[in-house]
């Protein structure tokens, strides 16, 4: 899923989106996550205007210079139109309403979203 989504994702835009806190394996706890333990959901960052990658890359919905809502937008739909996908958290109202209710607020997802797959593909 992860792989055909970054495929459609070069199709339309030359930047890379980065992927992260998808489980540990054996299914440990880590960090501040309750969830994150079967391999079904990862955490992503929100597209920047800059193109910077990797751990500096970290940007809010509130950072207006760095934050790319649009290109943001494109991704997620890319992710809640894959039929694995179960949820996303995202705390960007504008997202939310942009994607018809298939983005959900949650606490903490103000510099990520967060995606979930259904059970049934977590192997």
């Amino acid at each position: 899923m992860i792989f055909k989504v970054e495929r459609e994702w070069q199709a339309i835009c030359d930047r890379k989106f980065g992927i992260g806190n998808i489980s540990i394996a054996g299914g440990a706890k880590f960090d501040k996550h309750a969830t994150h333990r079967k391999g079904i959901e990862m955490d992503c960052r929100p597209v920047r205007k800059d193109h910077l990658t990797g751990q500096a890359a970290r940007c809010s919905f509130h950072d207006k210079a760095l934050y790319d809502r649009a290109a943001t937008i494109n991704l997620i739909q890319l992710f809640v139109e894959h039929p694995w996908v179960k949820l996303v958290f995202f705390n960007d109202p504008e997202v939310q309403m942009a994607l018809g209710g298939r983005v959900r607020s949650c606490p903490g997802h103000n510099d990520h979203f967060h995606v979930e797959l259904l059970k049934g593909f977590a192997s």
